[in-house]
């Protein structure tokens, strides 16, 4: 039996996939997918990747060690950055989905603001200008 906190099956059928296409996602032969839809006790790595890619919606594809090597720099080194821009992503899903897929854009403003817009540094009224072209990307669907 599983011991995960989820039913396989359920995240599936909710994300309207057949078993090739949800489990091949994760590196899992459709086999093997049906029988830990059915019960069969699925390893710990399985639950994992099936949480990250089914559950989290993150792709695999977009990201790299060094994605997860900056957000470890930005906690440990601007943690009231991070905490703000953490604020922003939750607040406005639709906007970083872009993100995940590659879309987003440079900023036009990259030379005077390239990291951080929340940087103290960066002079308010860049802050604004670059904050209100993200916004304004998202609301037309770009990003």
């Amino acid at each position: 039996m599983n011991d995960c906190d989820f039913d396989p099956k359920q995240v599936r059928l909710g994300l309207g996939l057949n078993q090739q296409e949800f489990w091949a996602r994760i590196g899992v032969a459709q086999s093997s997918g049906s029988r830990y839809e059915h019960g069969r006790r699925m390893p710990f790595p399985v639950q994992e990747m099936l949480r990250i890619v089914h559950i989290e919606g993150i792709d695999l594809s977009r990201i790299n060690r060094g994605d997860f090597d900056a957000v470890e720099y930005l906690k440990a080194n601007q943690p009231e950055s991070y905490q703000c821009l953490h604020q922003e992503s939750v607040a406005n899903p639709d906007a970083t989905a872009g993100d995940v897929r590659g879309e987003r854009q440079a900023t036009p403003h990259a030379d005077e603001c390239p990291l951080n817009l929340y940087d103290e540094s960066c002079p308010p009224d860049t802050q604004t200008k670059c904050r209100n072209w993200w916004r304004s990307l998202a609301d037309k669907g770009s990003c």
